[in-house]
């Protein structure tokens, strides 16, 4: 069973999530993260790993042990983006930073599985609720700021 099969994941993931995923010029260049030397275009290139990483995890034939640990991976990644929202536009950044949310919780619930049965179940649980991992304002911020599609 593939995390992605499931009700379509694959076109309401950040993110990219997720997972994600970079961002708008001037966003708080006084920000403590842009100090850290972590800017959107930085933010941007995590936020494209993020898919990736979904796009391969989610794609391979590996164990699931394996791929918990992807995900798990992919949480991290999930978890510098948050740290760094302040790199996104603020006219989007609220939209953006529950998809982010959104998709970790999808990361989480995969890595808490006893097994592949199991994650698939809780997964059902959690797309039968009827809401979507991205709203269509943050898919859109993140592929014109970005490039990432996380609809595709």
């Amino acid at each position: 069973m593939s995390i992605w099969t499931i009700k379509g994941l694959r076109r309401i993931l950040l993110a990219s999530a997720i997972a994600t995923v970079p961002f708008v010029a001037g966003c708080g260049s006084d920000s403590d993260s842009a100090a850290d030397g972590f800017d959107q275009d930085r933010w941007c290139a995590t936020a494209k790993q993020v898919d990736d990483r979904f796009t391969s995890v989610d794609n391979s034939d590996d164990e699931f042990s394996v791929k918990q640990a992807g995900y798990e991976e992919i949480g991290g990644l999930l978890d510098r983006l948050i740290d760094n929202i302040d790199q996104v536009d603020a006219s989007s950044r609220t939209e953006v930073e529950a998809a982010i949310e959104r998709a970790h919780e999808l990361t989480d619930t995969f890595v808490a599985a006893s097994d592949e049965a199991e994650a698939g179940e809780k997964l059902e649980t959690f797309f039968s609720e009827g809401e979507s991992v991205a709203s269509p304002a943050a898919a859109k911020w993140i592929l014109d700021t970005c490039g990432v599609d996380i609809d595709g």
